[in-house]
């Protein structure tokens, strides 16, 4: 009697949950399990998901999954996610939350990574342009917001590689994990120690790397008992959750684009060099199986904000049917949607925008939209972005001949032929069960010797089941579509930093109501307030706090410091000449030979003494991260004013002044628009008072202000 055939286990974890799928060497689907779990989102736009709570779906998912078969019958598990990464203590276990790819908080680090190298120097080594979005950005926060974290930590892997940990004891990434962290060399092909220079970073937490299709390591006898899995089971490294999604659609067939679809979509090509946007705006990685790269990009929320305005808007469609209705709705909506264009990111914009203050917008609405068209613009809006990325890799050199589409989003008939028809291109639907699951079994099968070949088992797995054939009347309507849509987010590209500023100081004004709630959670935190972490905490408040004044080069803090000292009678310092002093040179001329990271220990020391201090008024060092590191010292100990000003006049000043610059390759207007932005959408969550400088108003007068706001609040 012959043996049973082999069956492998995939496990999937996106943007809020976790599934487990049996499946045989055809690609058969013979059962499946999912769990949800809540992605904790925050004001300061942070993403993250407790690894616990990933753990213990996957042992559900895969506790169902494995009621469908014997253990006997398991050859391999392969494990994929979404990307976002953990931190590792000694013992290996986690030093708090995953961040998450949509976690933007760390505007400030990549603003101050990018003043470190060269932009085009950053992007030849790695791949992809700085963006806050990848984990050196996030790493370099957590060292400066939560550095008794950072000290602590051993190691970082990714979420999936968190759940190999779990299953087999091992510590291992894979190379697709280790490209979008930004501290690997993508032509190189393994971790880059000029990058650990650049950003301090020690080298000793960096996982060490296996082959996407290379055994990680054998479930083990803790994580049998804890999943039911048998002791022994290879498990495959993996990969993030797009590219083993591209491997499945065929990615390794030359001309050949693979679009993933989910929560973020994924377009990528495969190649035999690495192609280099002069714009930055791709993104470049090492194949995970073969010896060649893969070039594309991800896209910003695509999926995830069909999923918003199904879960916010559409309370009478439960379940996943609810998907096909509201295509129904769309269809008869027709092209263009009448007269309604969307713009999809809702957490920012990635490829190839890359803009993290970018959020979404409806434009057009009138009082005869319904549901139907407002899902036709976010339908369109994912294809329409689709079409300029995808001209885009042409432009560089990328021949595509056609685009596979695999993922969620390629179940809907509609949807796939509004991207034949945007994009201009034939799209193929190939049969599988689901594209991470089958790219999965073949990473899987790869580690166990189930097959040799790549492109053989894709071509068999996958089969083309259905392609959509554009219609060139309807190519030249959403050629003019594209352009309109490419002019309303100019438009909107200066508004949106306003808006974040907005969603900001609202929620600060929140979190202030929420504390002085008695039983609310701001009130037991200050009646039971948690250990300090990182420096050491500043003594409480005297009678006579000190007075912190903020802004960058050109707000006036120093002007206005001396004077709103002298009319309080209050002795004054300034950072930057207290830091001249010690060093006995410009501070400012050494940024520029040595950046800002070098100086970190420099400020905190400097704010330290601030904190001791009673009755001073200070004027803080400028710049985005140094506005991160000075409040992580000084909050709790004095006043703090952010001094807002008008960027013609601070262009003005700075050029007169010959600071550094972050952003030189720009004009200094689109520069410090920049900066500024980002440092007011930081900044703003621990000012206690905002002031605007006026170019109008006498220094006096803008200081006789500022002294009668202080008195108002009990500061004299």
């Amino acid at each position: 009697m012959s043996a049973a055939p082999p069956l492998v286990l995939a496990l999937d974890v996106g943007t809020g949950s976790v599934r487990a799928h049996l499946l045989d060497a055809e690609g058969h689907r013979l059962a499946s399990a999912g769990r949800s779990v809540p992605v904790a989102l925050g004001a300061d736009a942070r993403a993250e998901l407790d690894p616990d709570q990933v753990w213990a779906a996957a042992r559900a998912a895969l506790g169902e999954a494995l009621a469908h078969t014997s253990p006997g019958r398991l050859a391999a598990l392969a494990v994929a996610s979404g990307l976002g990464y953990v931190l590792l203590d000694e013992a290996g276990s986690p030093l708090g939350p995953a961040l998450l790819w949509m976690d933007r908080r760390a505007r400030a680090e990549a603003t101050h990574l990018a003043s470190r190298l060269p932009a085009e120097q950053w992007y030849r080594l790695t791949g992809r342009a700085l963006d806050p979005e990848v984990w050196l950005a996030k790493l370099c926060w957590i060292r400066t917001h939560e550095p008794e974290r950072f000290r602590r930590t051993r190691r970082f892997v990714g979420i999936k590689d968190e759940l190999i940990r779990r299953l087999t004891g091992e510590i291992a990434s894979d190379p697709t994990h280790a490209a979008y962290s930004m501290l690997f060399d993508v032509s190189r092909r393994d971790w880059s120690e000029e990058l650990l220079r650049v950003a301090g970073i020690p080298q000793a937490i960096l996982p060490p790397l296996r082959g996407a299709s290379a055994i990680a390591g054998r479930v083990s006898r803790a994580g049998a008992e804890a999943t039911g899995l048998p002791e022994g089971l290879p498990v495959a490294t993996g990969a993030s959750d797009g590219t083993v999604a591209c491997l499945a659609a065929g990615i390794a067939a030359a001309g050949t684009a693979v679009n993933v679809t989910g929560t973020s979509d994924v377009l990528m090509i495969g190649v035999d060099r690495p192609l280099w946007d002069p714009g930055r705006r791709t993104l470049v990685n090492p194949h995970p199986v073969s010896a060649g790269w893969m070039v594309g990009g991800i896209l910003g929320t695509t999926g995830g904000a069909l999923k918003w305005f199904a879960d916010r808007f559409c309370p009478d469609l439960q379940g996943r049917g609810r998907y096909a209705i509201l295509d129904q709705e769309a269809a008869r909506a027709g092209l263009g949607a009448q007269g309604l264009l969307g713009l999809t990111g809702l957490a920012g914009e990635r490829a190839p925008l890359w803009d993290p203050l970018a959020r979404g917008a409806l434009v057009g609405l009138d009082l005869g939209h319904r549901r139907g068209e407002v899902v036709r613009a976010i339908l369109e809006g994912v294809a329409l972005t689709l079409r300029d990325l995808v001209a885009l890799l042409e432009e560089i050199g990328a021949a595509i001949r056609c685009i596979r589409v695999v993922g969620g989003g390629a179940a809907s008939d509609l949807w796939s032929q509004i991207r034949a028809d945007a994009i201009g291109l034939p799209v193929e639907r190939p049969r599988l069960a689901e594209g991470t699951a089958t790219g999965l079994l073949l990473l899987a099968g790869l580690a166990v010797g189930l097959w040799t070949d790549l492109g053989e088992a894709a071509r068999r797995l996958a089969p083309t089941g259905r392609t959509f054939e554009p219609d060139p009347g309807r190519h030249g309507e959403y050629a003019r579509l594209g352009a309109l849509r490419r002019q309303v987010y100019g438009g909107l590209r200066a508004v949106f930093p306003a808006l974040a500023d907005l969603r900001s100081s609202t929620a600060v004004g929140q979190r202030s109501q929420q504390a002085a709630v008695p039983g609310s959670r701001g009130a037991e935190e200050q009646q039971n307030p948690e250990p300090p972490q990182g420096p050491p905490a500043p003594r409480r408040l005297g009678s006579v706090p000190n007075v912190y004044l903020c802004g960058m080069i050109g707000s006036g803090k120093t002007a206005i410091g001396e004077r709103l000292a002298a009319r309080m009678g209050r002795p004054f310092l300034d950072q930057d000449r207290e830091m001249d002093r010690e060093l006995g040179r410009s501070f400012h001329e050494l940024v520029r030979e040595q950046g800002w990271l070098a100086f970190r220990d420099l400020e905190y020391r400097h704010c330290r003494r601030f904190a001791s201090l009673e009755g001073t008024v200070v004027a803080l060092g400028g710049g985005t991260v140094r506005y991160a590191w000075n409040t992580d010292v000084l909050r709790g100990t004095g006043i703090m004013i952010l001094l807002d000003a008008d960027l013609a006049v601070l262009a003005e000043r700075v050029r007169a002044a010959d600071r550094p610059r972050v952003n030189p390759g720009v004009s200094l207007e689109e520069d410090l628009q920049r900066i500024w932005s980002t440092a007011r959408h930081l900044y703003r969550g621990a000012a206690d008072l905002v002031y605007r400088t006026d170019a109008g108003k006498t220094l006096e007068a803008e200081v006789e202000e500022l002294q009668a706001e202080l008195a108002a609040r009990g500061v004299h």
